[in-house]
């Protein structure tokens, strides 16, 4: 009766150890996703310290962050969703892109090409 029981530990053993260490696995996937990108000027160059803002679509919450020297950005763990995307710095017309869809553990590229633009200044008359 003994070695009739053995077989049937062994396979409860090797279930109750399946059941403690499958969850385990799903730890390491990524559930967010990436934002990265470059933002230049139609020639080439870098635009340094641009702000680029990256909104969720479906809940209206927005991300941003500075390009640097490169003029390059990234922004990490974005929740997934539908998002617009808007470069924009002082001396240069913002740009808007819509449309980038996140998926799980996927990193997407929005590039931009910002045109320079005039800086209107205006000044409030003192009293006096």
């Amino acid at each position: 009766m003994t070695r009739s029981l053995v077989p049937l530990a062994a396979r409860l053993g090797a279930a109750a150890f399946l059941v403690a260490v499958l969850p385990l696995t799903s730890y390491g996937q990524t559930v967010t996703g990436t934002l990265r990108g470059r933002v230049t000027e139609p020639g080439g160059s870098p635009v340094v310290s641009a702000t680029v803002t990256a909104t969720n679509v479906e809940t209206g919450v927005a991300r941003a962050t500075l390009t640097d020297a490169q003029g390059r950005y990234r922004l990490l763990g974005l929740p997934l969703g539908s998002y617009r995307v808007r470069a924009q710095v002082i001396g240069h017309r913002a740009l808007e892109q819509t449309g980038y869809r996140l998926q799980i553990g996927e990193e997407l590229v929005a590039d931009f090409s910002l045109e320079a633009a005039a800086v209107e200044v205006a000044a409030w008359p003192r009293r006096c």
